[in-house]
């Protein structure tokens, strides 16, 4: 497992070597959330959709509860009237998912999220996303 996590982490210094030389700036952004911190019960998230509070913002619409379970959960939906094709489908979420890693610590209590992507968040930056993440889990409802 290390020699692959290795592996990578050199692949991804190569990488940004590369675009450096050639005077590009290459964000890399490769950490998935972790499962444990995913939402797979199909019925939690129908209890969401019904039941869960609402906040939106500019790239995103959040509906939300207090989880059960002592650990936050988080479930991505990028529509494909949003992003059509799968693959800037695929690279959305795991943006956002990587922003939700990085900003954990700043949850002050254990929630379950559905994040839903509005349609303006396919021509948004990395940091855009991430200020969108981090600006919902500041707000006071969630920590009542």
């Amino acid at each position: 497992m290390d020699s692959r996590h290795e592996w990578l982490q050199q692949a991804e210094q190569k990488l940004l070597n590369v675009a450096e030389a050639r005077g590009e700036k290459l964000l890399v952004h490769n950490f998935m959330l972790s499962k444990k911190n995913r939402i797979s019960n199909r019925q939690l998230l129908k209890k969401l959709f019904g039941k869960g509070k609402q906040y939106k913002n500019n790239n995103f619409i959040f509906k939300f509860l207090p989880s059960i379970e002592p650990i936050s959960k988080f479930s991505v939906v990028v529509s494909k009237k949003v992003a059509p094709n799968a693959v800037d489908r695929n690279k959305l979420r795991r943006q956002i998912y990587d922003c939700i890693r990085n900003n954990l610590e700043l949850l002050k209590s254990d929630i379950v999220v559905i994040i839903i992507v509005k349609s303006n968040s396919i021509e948004s930056e990395y940091e855009d996303l991430d200020k969108g993440i981090k600006d919902f889990f500041n707000q006071n409802i969630l920590h009542v």
